[in-house]
This record gives C-alpha cells, structure tokens and sequence, in this order.
C-alpha cells in the first residue's frame, strides 16, 4: 500500500499541491545583526583592533574599565566631575552609566541595548571601546 515515490511525483503521492522546499537556503544566524557598523557607529562592535586607540584601548577597557568610562564621560558628559566622575560612575555601575552615555554618543542607540551589551562579559568591553572610538573619532 505505500510505493516509493520522487519528489516529482509528492502531488499524486500525497494528494496535495506542490513539494515542501526540503533544502532551504543555507544562512548562518547573524546573533549581533544590529550591533555592527549599520547603527551610525564610526566602527564595529568586535573590531577591537580600530583606531582610535587600537588593541591598547579594547585591553583598557578589559582591565580598568572606569578609565574609558571616566574619559567617555570627560566628551558626553553624563555626571558631573569629568574623567573622575565618569571613572566613579563606571566603577559603581557601568552597565548603568553606559545606558546614559551611549544614547548621548550616538542618537540612534537605545538605552535597553546599551545596558544589555555593557552586562555581558564578552560584549562589555568590546561595547565600551566602541563607544570611546566613535566619541573621540
């Protein structure tokens, strides 16, 4: 009762129209679509390596972070006391002070999104020295 059949054959087989597509196109996931240069940012969200500042600042902002943000806050000027309040705020709470000072760097980011990239580990330095490159550009 049930004979092999070739995809040529699926609507007399199963009664129905045509074939589903059973090799969709190949893409991979794009996981940081919205985070790379299309949002107005002078550079990308992993290009660690782009000047200005290079490696030196991506390794800044991986081991003293309240030293970008201080410098952040001394062009953006989210709290009062230029590069020692910036440095205060960012030691306190970064992910809280990068949802102020983002939005004020570029217009088109949105808090929610700056708070959520400066709270994971393997986005948050990367996204602090985006946001110093694109303030001192």
């Amino acid at each position: 009762w049930l004979k092999p059949f070739s995809l040529k054959d699926w609507p007399k087989a199963v009664g129905i129209g045509t074939p589903p597509n059973l090799n969709p196109p190949c893409r991979p996931p794009r996981v940081f679509e919205s985070m790379e240069k299309e949002d107005n940012w002078s550079t990308g969200l992993f290009e660690v390596t782009a000047e200005p500042g290079g490696c030196g600042l991506f390794l800044k902002a991986f081991c003293c972070p309240c030293l970008v943000t201080g410098a952040i806050n001394e062009k953006v000027e989210v709290v009062p006391g230029g590069c020692l309040g910036g440095g205060l705020a960012g030691y306190c709470c970064g992910p809280c002070f990068m949802a102020v000072a983002a939005p004020k760097a570029n217009n088109t980011e949105t808090p929610l999104k700056a708070f959520f990239c400066s709270c994971v580990p393997c986005t948050g330095p990367c996204y602090l020295s985006m946001v110093h490159r694109h303030v001192f550009k």
